[in-house]
């Protein structure tokens, strides 16, 4: 008897305690519709693929909601295009836009406000002619020395960026994307395009699918993938390329495979960029150096790939190529057939920079420990956590290398003539 009071007297608050909870939030009566549940974001807005007059905005919340993208050229954001499906992942593309234009953007998620008006501006068209952008790569390692890299770019007045691979370690898996990119780079890539390409520790997980399923980037090319891409911003070119394809190297006529695809689109892509009259500056990146004097500079697949890749660089008027892999900086003398030009003027090679300095540990330099004479192209070359800046004036390129303290470690300035029509190899019909 005295056990079923005690458990009396346990209940009787308890049911109290349910009344009265009942009475201020009562049950929704049958034809009243039932609230949605707030959506969180779990990934902050960034921003993909600009163009003149359009841009991507993609974000994720904790439950499927539906989406929508407020914007205008003020913050009173007078225009609105929604989600049209209820989801996780939103991806919404703003199109209509202006060239060169401010504009401000919130992202809602069922209806309600998730950021505040976030800023970014549409892709400079051909007409301008000054423009500045960065470059790192070997980067996603979520820690300090990455952060420190971060918090660098941030001081830095910058158009977009590009990313030499690796941007995800240890193996590119979709849980290491947020910790290892999105988080340290969220600031950034809120309003500022960020521009990636595959390395290799980004395509050991599903081939790179974490990779492909995170960034919303150009699909044009003839396999619609976005492995490879270009695109263009003012009066530049930039193609990316997966330098992961071991067929990029072999670009012999018998050989019909998906490697000598991306090779002859290149090729194409060059070619056409070459007679475009409104197209000063040319840019590639990717992962793997042809020239290096780090820890991967004896790889006989890079020495493939300087064999396969530097001869349509220099015939159709390259300017710059950035790559990675080796986790220092290193900027050769323009080179040509093979050869640096350390007195000649720029325009006569293409200049090789390894910017591979991002966050993740730097290696022991086994292939040097002064600059070597099988190694004569190398002007610059210093092992630190680092970002490439490049700032365009005209046709003045100014290039620095800095540090994760802040401070300078290498500055070259190169000024090319006003542009000729390329004029194309027969060897390379």
């Amino acid at each position: 008897m005295r056990s079923s009071k005690k458990r009396l007297t346990f209940l009787v608050p308890l049911i109290y305690l349910c009344l009265v909870y009942a009475a201020l939030d009562p049950l929704p009566q049958i034809g009243h519709a039932v609230q949605t549940l707030p959506a969180v974001l779990t990934r902050f807005p960034y921003i993909q693929s600009p163009t003149t007059t359009s841009v991507t905005i993609i974000w994720q919340t904790h439950v499927a909601s539906t989406g929508e993208v407020e914007y205008g050229k003020t913050l009173d954001l007078d225009r609105a295009v929604k989600d049209t499906v209820t989801s996780l992942t939103h991806v919404v593309t703003l199109d209509n836009l202006e060239p060169n234009t401010l504009y401000y953007y919130r992202v809602k998620g069922n209806g309600v406000p998730l950021t505040e008006p976030v800023p970014f501006r549409t892709n400079k068209d051909k007409t301008e002619k000054n423009f500045s952008f960065v470059v790192f790569g070997d980067s996603g390692s979520g820690d300090d020395n990455q952060r420190r890299v971060a918090k660098v770019m941030e001081g830095l007045n910058f158009d977009l960026a590009l990313i030499t691979g690796d941007v995800v370690y240890e193996s590119g898996r979709a849980e290491n994307y947020d910790p290892n990119y999105f988080i340290p780079y969220q600031k950034l890539i809120r309003s500022i395009p960020f521009f990636p390409s595959l390395g290799n520790h980004d395509i050991k997980t599903g081939n790179g699918k974490p990779y492909l399923d995170a960034f919303y980037l150009p699909a044009n090319n003839p396999q619609q993938t976005e492995r490879y891409y270009s695109f263009s911003y003012a009066n530049a070119y930039f193609i990316a390329l997966d330098s992961n394809d071991k067929d990029l190297y072999l670009p012999d006529s018998d050989h019909k495979n998906h490697g000598t695809c991306q090779y002859n689109w290149l090729k194409d892509h060059l070619s056409h960029v070459a007679q475009d009259k409104d197209i000063f500056w040319r840019f590639v990146f990717f992962h793997h150096p042809p020239y290096s004097a780090g820890y991967h500079g004896a790889k006989a697949e890079l020495m493939r790939l300087r064999k396969t890749l530097s001869p349509l660089f220099e015939t159709y008027g390259v300017q710059m190529v950035f790559t990675g892999h080796d986790h220092n900086y290193e900027r050769a003398f323009p080179i040509k057939g093979g050869e640096p030009l350390k007195d000649g003027p720029p325009q006569e090679g293409v200049v090789y920079i390894v910017t591979g300095g991002g966050g993740r540990g730097q290696e022991s330099w086994k292939f040097w420990r002064t600059v070597r004479s099988d190694r004569p192209w190398t002007a610059y070359i210093e092992k630190a956590y680092h970002v490439t800046y490049v700032e365009i004036q005209g046709t003045t390129l100014k290039l620095q290398a800095i540090r994760d303290d802040g401070q300078v470690m290498d500055s070259v300035t190169y000024t090319y003539p006003p542009r000729q029509e390329t004029k194309v190899s027969q060897g390379l019909k």
